[in-house]
Protein backbone atom coordinates (compact mmCIF):
# COMPACT_ATOMS: atom_id res chain seq x y z
CA UNK A 1 0.00 0.00 0.00
CA UNK A 2 2.82 2.53 0.63
CA UNK A 3 3.75 2.68 -3.21
CA UNK A 4 0.04 3.30 -3.91
CA UNK A 5 -0.05 6.28 -1.45
CA UNK A 6 3.23 7.18 -2.39
CA UNK A 7 2.91 7.33 -6.91
CA UNK A 8 -1.16 8.94 -5.91
CA UNK A 9 0.67 11.67 -3.26
CA UNK A 10 3.74 12.19 -6.13
CA UNK A 11 0.64 12.43 -9.19
CA UNK A 12 -1.53 15.19 -6.72
CA UNK A 13 1.74 17.20 -6.39
CA UNK A 14 2.38 17.00 -10.53
CA UNK A 15 -1.47 18.09 -10.54
CA UNK A 16 -0.83 20.95 -8.15
CA UNK A 17 2.01 21.76 -10.27
CA UNK A 18 0.11 21.73 -13.45
CA UNK A 19 -2.06 24.45 -11.89
CA UNK A 20 0.31 26.51 -10.97
CA UNK A 21 1.79 26.24 -14.83
CA UNK A 22 -1.46 27.39 -15.83
CA UNK A 23 -1.37 30.55 -13.39
CA UNK A 24 2.25 31.28 -14.71
CA UNK A 25 1.44 30.67 -18.32
CA UNK A 26 -1.74 32.84 -18.11
CA UNK A 27 0.13 35.87 -16.26
CA UNK A 28 2.83 35.57 -18.58
CA UNK A 29 0.55 36.20 -21.89
CA UNK A 30 -1.37 38.96 -20.31
CA UNK A 31 2.01 40.93 -19.04
CA UNK A 32 3.18 40.16 -22.71
CA UNK A 33 0.10 41.04 -24.10
CA UNK A 34 -1.05 44.27 -22.36
CA UNK A 35 1.81 46.06 -21.20
CA UNK A 36 4.05 44.75 -23.96
CA UNK A 37 2.12 44.69 -27.08
CA UNK A 38 3.94 40.97 -27.75
CA UNK A 39 1.06 38.19 -27.13
CA UNK A 40 2.37 34.84 -27.15
CA UNK A 41 0.93 31.53 -29.65
CA UNK A 42 1.92 29.04 -27.14
CA UNK A 43 0.20 29.98 -23.60
CA UNK A 44 -3.50 29.01 -24.13
CA UNK A 45 -2.08 25.82 -25.95
CA UNK A 46 -0.14 25.51 -22.56
CA UNK A 47 -2.82 25.88 -20.37
CA UNK A 48 -4.83 23.19 -21.95
CA UNK A 49 -2.54 20.99 -22.16
CA UNK A 50 -2.14 21.58 -18.28
CA UNK A 51 -5.18 21.50 -17.09
CA UNK A 52 -5.37 17.94 -18.67
CA UNK A 53 -2.47 16.70 -16.57
CA UNK A 54 -4.17 18.78 -13.52
CA UNK A 55 -7.41 16.98 -13.60
CA UNK A 56 -6.10 13.57 -14.20
CA UNK A 57 -3.10 13.79 -12.26
CA UNK A 58 -5.38 14.73 -9.81
CA UNK A 59 -8.34 12.70 -10.14
CA UNK A 60 -6.23 9.82 -7.88
CA UNK A 61 -6.41 11.79 -5.05
CA UNK A 62 -10.13 12.43 -4.98
CA UNK A 63 -10.72 8.51 -5.14
CA UNK A 64 -8.45 7.31 -2.83
CA UNK A 65 -10.10 10.16 -0.27
CA UNK A 66 -13.72 8.99 -1.12
CA UNK A 67 -14.35 12.65 -2.29
CA UNK A 68 -16.17 12.30 -5.49
CA UNK A 69 -19.21 13.76 -5.34
CA UNK A 70 -21.93 11.62 -4.72
CA UNK A 71 -26.05 11.49 -3.67
CA UNK A 72 -25.86 8.76 -0.59
CA UNK A 73 -29.63 9.53 0.32
CA UNK A 74 -30.41 5.88 -0.47
CA UNK A 75 -27.52 4.18 0.86
CA UNK A 76 -27.69 6.26 4.20
CA UNK A 77 -31.36 5.01 4.35
CA UNK A 78 -29.99 1.50 4.82
CA UNK A 79 -28.72 -0.41 7.64
CA UNK A 80 -24.84 -1.27 8.03
CA UNK A 81 -24.79 -4.06 7.02
CA UNK A 82 -26.47 -3.68 3.59
CA UNK A 83 -24.68 -0.03 3.38
CA UNK A 84 -21.47 -1.47 3.26
CA UNK A 85 -22.07 -4.35 0.28
CA UNK A 86 -24.04 -1.38 -1.61
CA UNK A 87 -20.71 0.50 -1.04
CA UNK A 88 -18.39 -1.74 -2.24
CA UNK A 89 -20.81 -2.66 -5.03
CA UNK A 90 -20.48 1.00 -6.32
CA UNK A 91 -16.52 1.14 -5.23
CA UNK A 92 -16.46 -2.42 -7.90
CA UNK A 93 -18.64 -0.48 -10.33
CA UNK A 94 -16.63 3.02 -10.35
CA UNK A 95 -13.56 0.48 -10.24
CA UNK A 96 -14.77 -1.19 -13.54
CA UNK A 97 -15.79 2.37 -15.25
CA UNK A 98 -12.06 3.17 -14.14
CA UNK A 99 -10.75 0.71 -15.91
CA UNK A 100 -12.83 0.48 -18.93
CA UNK A 101 -12.21 4.01 -20.15
CA UNK A 102 -8.13 3.29 -19.07
CA UNK A 103 -7.76 0.72 -21.28
CA UNK A 104 -10.06 2.71 -24.19
CA UNK A 105 -7.50 5.43 -23.37
CA UNK A 106 -4.57 3.05 -23.56
CA UNK A 107 -5.72 1.93 -27.15
CA UNK A 108 -6.82 5.08 -28.14
CA UNK A 109 -2.82 6.45 -27.28
CA UNK A 110 -1.44 3.58 -29.18
CA UNK A 111 -3.75 4.16 -32.42
CA UNK A 112 -2.35 7.87 -32.32
CA UNK A 113 1.40 7.23 -31.56
CA UNK A 114 1.11 4.77 -34.61
CA UNK A 115 -0.99 7.22 -37.01
CA UNK A 116 1.33 10.04 -35.63
CA UNK A 117 -2.05 12.46 -34.97
CA UNK A 118 -1.05 15.78 -33.42
CA UNK A 119 -3.54 17.67 -31.40
CA UNK A 120 -5.20 20.69 -33.03
CA UNK A 121 -3.87 23.80 -31.84
CA UNK A 122 -1.57 26.59 -32.57
CA UNK A 123 1.50 24.78 -31.12
CA UNK A 124 0.43 21.60 -31.87
CA UNK A 125 1.68 18.12 -29.83
CA UNK A 126 1.65 14.59 -30.22
CA UNK A 127 -2.20 13.69 -29.33
CA UNK A 128 -0.95 9.93 -27.45
CA UNK A 129 1.03 12.35 -24.51
CA UNK A 130 -2.59 13.64 -23.46
CA UNK A 131 -4.43 10.21 -23.98
CA UNK A 132 -1.90 8.59 -22.10
CA UNK A 133 -2.33 11.02 -19.01
CA UNK A 134 -6.31 10.20 -19.06
CA UNK A 135 -5.15 6.62 -19.34
CA UNK A 136 -3.19 7.45 -16.10
CA UNK A 137 -5.38 9.06 -14.00
CA UNK A 138 -8.55 6.43 -14.73
CA UNK A 139 -6.03 3.15 -14.44
CA UNK A 140 -4.94 4.36 -10.91
CA UNK A 141 -8.13 5.25 -10.28
CA UNK A 142 -9.58 2.09 -10.82
CA UNK A 143 -6.70 0.49 -8.45
CA UNK A 144 -7.97 2.43 -5.53
CA UNK A 145 -11.31 2.09 -6.56
CA UNK A 146 -11.18 -1.75 -6.24
CA UNK A 147 -8.91 -0.89 -3.18
CA UNK A 148 -11.30 0.74 -1.19
CA UNK A 149 -13.42 -1.92 -2.35
CA UNK A 150 -11.29 -4.66 -0.78
CA UNK A 151 -11.05 -2.63 2.49
CA UNK A 152 -14.19 -1.43 3.10
CA UNK A 153 -14.30 1.55 1.16
CA UNK A 154 -12.39 3.40 4.54
CA UNK A 155 -10.92 6.39 3.89
CA UNK A 156 -8.58 5.50 7.08
CA UNK A 157 -7.19 2.20 5.29
CA UNK A 158 -6.64 3.38 1.33
CA UNK A 159 -4.12 5.58 0.21
CA UNK A 160 -4.96 8.98 1.67
CA UNK A 161 -3.00 12.31 0.97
Amino acid sequence: MWALEKLTAASFSLGVLATAGIFLATLYELVARYFFAAPTIWALDLSSYLLCVAVFFSLPSITAQGASISITILIDMLDLRHKSAITTAVEIIAGLSCLTVGALCVDFALGQYSSGILTLAVVPIPRWIMTAVMAYGFLLSAILHFQRALLGASTQDVAVL
